[in-house]
């Protein structure tokens, strides 16, 4: 009785605050309460991950000596005192989070981004339900579960969050914007871009894919969803020109210039070149983590149940069914699900033809857009099985 007050309690708090409809509505309480289930299983596990490895993945040490050194008031820099503040790190939201905590204690910032990224776990699932619940999606309930633990249980999606990386916020602000495409509010949407920007610069990508969005469906929301975005995002940008002299990360100086691009390994472009490239790619790098893998050492993938080496044949069954995702996307002009077609589109050409290297963190924000997209492949698909009760218990199997 008590577990279903607060329940009712932390929905409704959902619905009314951040907006995700349909969570009280007395015919999804079923799937809330398999996200509420979800999401607390996934927030323990974090907390076991977390005390059980004690792990920090190098990069997250890298970037919290900024905090940490400005909490020691030499400024939000990575190197020695009197020298020019240098801007070592990527993501501002990496350092502005862990900052709260060095400021309280310098050393505690690392560990209060892991403690932030275990409710941003949890409100991620709330939002994959928002996405799969939504009047203009409705998927069916087994799909949506699917969906709802990967981003709860899959390693990868809580290893990094849980090793000191902005992973795991990345992740949710990525699928809160999606939902509030699908749902559409546009100075709520205007407020997710600016996160966006703050947690990955590369997000601009998805910012404009939204842009166009917003001015074929009403254009003028543009402003308010501009304007809301510009009002995050500009104090950052301001900041950063007086600190730094620019906004421009070092390293994305440093990374365009110390790793080789891939047209610079092959002798000659061609098709077969670019055909290689783009599915050794999705199927060795990418899509590769919709199936059974472990890449928690940073060296090379594990791959399970195996037969072709590198590749995954559950993670090509699973993204044949993104592709099948947005085609029926398309087809049925479903224009509300259109920037999350046109996102994992732009990404996917973005990871194969311009990052020279794709470390692990970068994936897990897409591939939790992946799955959202196979888990409506797999929903479309399903709707050929006239039964319904025959139709969710094949679904249910697959799930």
């Amino acid at each position: 009785m008590v577990f279903r007050e607060r329940e009712e309690s932390l929905v409704g708090f959902l619905e009314r605050r951040l907006g995700i409809a349909g969570l009280t509505d007395p015919e999804h309480r079923v799937l809330v309460r398999w996200a509420t289930g979800i999401a607390v299983l996934g927030a323990l596990l974090r907390i076991f991950f977390w005390a059980y490895t004690q792990r920090y993945w190098e990069d997250a040490l890298i970037t919290c000596l900024h905090s940490e050194n400005f909490a020691r008031g030499f400024g939000l820099t990575h190197v020695r005192p009197g020298e020019p503040p240098l801007h070592g790190f990527t993501s501002p939201f990496s350092v502005l989070v862990p900052l709260i905590g060095d400021l309280f204690k310098v050393g505690f910032g690392i560990e209060f981004l892991k403690l932030v990224s275990i409710p941003a776990s949890m409100l991620t699932v709330f939002y994959v339900l928002g996405i799969g619940i939504h009047e203009r999606v409705r998927m069916a309930g087994p799909m949506v579960v699917m969906a709802m633990a990967y981003v709860g249980f899959e390693h990868h999606q809580l290893l990094w969050g849980m090793a000191g990386m902005e992973t795991q916020l990345s992740t949710l602000i990525l699928v809160m914007s999606v939902y509030y495409t699908v749902h559409f509010r546009p100075w709520v949407l205007g407020i997710s871009l600016g996160l966006c920007m703050l947690v990955r610069p590369d997000y601009g990508f998805w910012t404009v894919v939204v842009g166009v969005y917003v001015l074929c469906r009403e254009w003028r929301s543009i402003f308010k969803v501009v304007g809301a975005a510009v009002g995050v995002y500009l104090p950052w940008i301001v900041f950063c020109f007086i600190h730094y002299g620019s906004p421009l990360p070092n390293t994305v100086v440093a990374k365009g210039l110390g790793y080789t691009k891939w047209w610079d390994k092959v002798d000659v472009i061609s098709l077969g070149a670019i055909k290689r490239q783009v599915w050794m790619t999705m199927a060795e790098h990418l899509h590769v983590l919709l199936g059974p893998t472990f890449a928690g050492h940073g060296s090379g993938m594990h791959i399970f149940y195996s037969l072709d080496g590198a590749e995954s044949p559950v993670a090509n069954v699973m993204f044949f069914f993104v592709v099948v995702g947005c085609l029926f996307i398309l087809v049925r002009r479903q224009w509300n699900l259109w920037p999350l077609v046109a996102g994992v589109v732009v990404y996917s050409l973005y990871y194969v033809f311009a990052v020279p290297i794709i470390f692990g963190w970068y994936k897990v924000p897409l591939l939790a857009l992946f799955i959202v997209l196979s888990a409506y492949g797999l929903h479309s698909v399903g709707g050929w099985i006239k039964n319904p009760e025959i139709r969710n218990k094949a679904l249910g199997v697959v799930a």
